[in-house]
């Protein structure tokens, strides 16, 4: 005993925590500490335990996580007065049955194990609260645990469950329902009389519908189906009045109920990596939301009612077949990150020029051939991706974009660079590579701050001329100590540490002496 309590009188200890411990085993004579209401012992090689710990019957609260346990004894079934047990992380495959006498347990934690099986007796336990069972290797779940009335959140994630029993549904306190990770092909119906539920998870599945029953959850907050296997949504979940956040992304869903547009506290709706060819423009009702994901699907045309979204703060519309987009979205003042690459776009609207908080603008692979002078009035914009597009020239109202940190331009057509680029002060990474300049501006020589400067397969570039005013310049802002023959090489990048030092430079066809 002297390791867990020293030279202290047994009876008078009532906590005992003790974590990290080198001992492989709890002595016998923890029965000694009879007043001992809780008790933890963590982070130790310990992988049994006595017998003995069921004589301490004024413990309320035994902690035993992140050991290397391999059993439970059947004695801790004694402990009737334990209000909270935690099991979790160590190396079980079963749990006794007589822990189902622990009549006033509220906690019970006995995740991250190797449980393939629950006892149907933990049904008993009808004071508990919260039921932690994720992370095990669980494959039913037995219809006994309906019978825990009193639960408010139950962990099920993480195991290889492929169904799930109806009489769940008589769980009416229940608030928190984790069942993602599993193999379900189905969910019961009767999961819609948990009218008490804020938080359904049940993504990574493999559903191929949604009961419209679910649609009675009025207090439902968080719903998660993502990367399940449905085709279509039901549209009674319209009637989710309270819903704040909605992934749908990754199934295979066609088409998006109009009726959608009636979930007005919604806050973050994720359809992304689906085969949508349409948005409803109901959708525009949705004012709250701020964070809609509509990437990696098949849409041709944005309704120009999503300019409504005025509390917007990021939209995704990456990975479809946009030819254009509405001038309506310049409306969405309070967005912060646009995501249009990988579309059919021809052209911007100027009206995007109106969205003066934009921090993170992408439209990278693209058909653009210009750019308007009114995406000069971004100020606050950080991240531009112009790359794989067809621009032959920039407005020099991008010197205007004094906050810049990236620029990406590569893979253009790019035959001329605006010395209002000199202007972008903050700029620490420039891409220009795959383009067709024949010179650069000596302004670039004003960029102190710039770290990566990427030009390769540029074959216009004179080794001579205005072009080698880059290189002394890479030389005195960077501190860099080029030979002398370097003068007379193709520079196609360099890049700099935070101390200003070149740590990578990058040059072809250099010429020896």
């Amino acid at each position: 005993m002297e390791p867990l309590i020293g030279s202290q009188d047994p009876k008078s200890v009532k906590s005992l925590k003790r974590t990290h411990m080198q001992i492989s085993l709890i002595p016998r004579e923890i029965k000694q500490l009879v007043n001992l209401q809780d008790l933890c012992i963590c982070y130790s090689p310990i992988a049994s335990l006595p017998a003995e710990l069921g004589k301490l019957l004024n413990l309320r609260k035994l902690s035993l996580r992140h050991n290397y346990l391999l059993s439970i004894p059947a004695e801790l079934g004694k402990l009737v007065n334990l209000r909270v047990l935690l099991l979790s992380h160590n190396q079980l495959t079963s749990i006794p049955s007589e822990l189902g006498r622990l009549v006033n347990l509220r906690k019970l934690y006995l995740d991250d194990n190797r449980l393939d099986s629950i006892p149907s007796k933990l049904g008993r336990l009808v004071n508990l609260r919260k039921l932690n069972l994720g992370f095990n290797r669980l494959t039913s779940i037995p219809t006994k645990l309906g019978r825990l009335v009193n639960l408010q959140i139950l962990w099920l994630n993480s195991n290889k469950l492929t169904s799930i029993p109806a009489k769940l549904g008589r769980q009416v306190k229940l608030q928190k329902l984790y069942l993602n990770n599993n193999r379900l092909t189905s969910i019961p119906a009767e999961l819609g009389h948990l009218v008490n539920l804020q938080r359904l998870m049940l993504d990574y599945n493999q559903l191929t519908s949604i009961p419209p029953e679910l649609g009675r959850l009025c207090n439902l907050r968080i719903l998660f189906f993502s990367v399940n296997q449905l085709t279509s949504i039901p549209t009674e979940l319209s009637q989710l009045g309270e819903l704040q956040v909605l992934r749908l992304d990754y199934n295979k869903l066609t088409i998006i109920p109009p009726k959608l547009g009636q979930l007005v506290n919604l806050q973050w709706l994720s359809l992304f990596d689906n085969q949508l060819s349409s948005i409803p423009p109901e959708l525009g009702q949705l004012v709250k939301l701020q964070d809609l994901c509509l990437g990696n699907n098949r849409l041709t045309f944005i309704s120009p009612e999503l300019g409504q979204l005025v509390n917007l703060g990021t939209l995704n519309l990456n990975d479809n077949k946009l030819a254009s987009i509405p001038p309506e979205l310049g409306q969405l003042v309070n967005l912060w990150r646009l995501w249009l690459g990988h579309n059919q776009l021809t052209s911007i609207p100027p009206e995007i020029g109106r969205l003066v908080k934009l921090s993170e603008l992408f439209l990278s692979d693209n058909k653009l051939t210009s750019i308007p002078p009114e995406l000069g009035r971004l100020v606050n914009l950080r991240k531009l991706y112009l790359d794989d597009n067809k621009l032959t020239s920039l407005p020099p109202e991008f010197g205007q974009l004094v906050k810049l940190r990236k620029l990406y331009l590569g893979d253009n057509k790019l035959t001329f660079l605006s010395p209002e680029l000199g202007q972008l002060v903050k700029l620490r990474r420039l891409y220009l590579n795959d383009n067709k300049l024949a010179s650069l501006p000596p302004e670039l020589g004003r960029l102190r701050r710039l770290r990566t400067l990427q030009l390769s397969r540029i074959d216009n570039l004179p080794r001579r001329g205005k072009t080698r005013r880059i290189i002394p310049y890479i030389r005195t802002s960077t501190k860099l100590r080029v030979p002398q023959h370097v003068l007379e090489a193709n520079i196609i990048g360099a890049q700099t540490n935070r101390r200003r030092r070149v740590t990578l430079l990058k040059v072809e066809a250099m010429i020896t002496f």
